[in-house]
């Protein structure tokens, strides 16, 4: 699925960069960031094929994995990332599996189950007085308008475009919105959980 935007010299590259920085043990906090985009870009989605022979046989398909890199050391946030990522992991495999009449089902759980979770971070953001509230809604904003837009883009079209292109989405925010915006207020949370 992202595969396919990355040339097989960039995945190599990386490889002996990520290698570099372990050997040399510099990286910080941006080794699993580049773990992470590795990970993405040379996995092998057994729905790279569309349509999947066999796959109702085969163990479902994680687009996601929960990983320690995305742990946030906040209980409850920590459950509700690993839901958003069965959901997500959900949508994905039935795309793979051409059963496009389940999709707005899923795309409705989703969206419901993200809002729920964007509510309790933001509940606690005023209740913490989070100084970077408003820059945080605006982006949780972002993401409920574009999992909207390609959600009716989803329902309305039939192409193997559109499915890249919400996977795609969705895959790259999720790691992104953790990795760069959660993070910062894991202190917060922690000093007043």
């Amino acid at each position: 699925l992202i595969r396919s935007y990355f040339c097989p010299e960039i995945v190599d590259n990386l490889k002996t960069l990520t290698q570099q920085i372990q050997k040399a043990n510099c990286a910080g906090p941006y080794l699993p960031r580049i773990r992470i985009f590795i990970d993405v870009i040379k996995c092998d989605h057994p729905c790279d094929g569309y349509p999947i022979e066999g796959i109702m046989n085969k163990k479902e398909a994680e687009i996601i994995k929960w990983s320690t890199d995305f742990e946030l050391d906040i209980r409850a946030v920590d459950i509700s990332h690993q839901k958003i990522i069965t959901h997500i992991n959900k949508l994905y495999n039935i795309c793979c599996k051409g059963q496009r009449d389940e999709v707005s089902e899923i795309l409705r759980k989703l969206n419901q189950y993200v809002n729920q979770h964007f509510g309790y971070e933001e509940r606690m953001f005023v209740k913490f007085n989070y100084e970077d509230t408003e820059a945080h809604r605006a982006r949780h904003q972002i993401f409920k308008d574009k999992l909207a837009e390609v959600g009716k883009m989803f329902l309305s079209q039939d192409s193997k475009d559109v499915d890249k292109q919400l996977m795609v989405f969705l895959l790259v925010w999720f790691r992104d919105h953790i990795l760069k915006d959660d993070i910062k207020y894991i202190d917060l949370f922690k000093k007043n959980l």
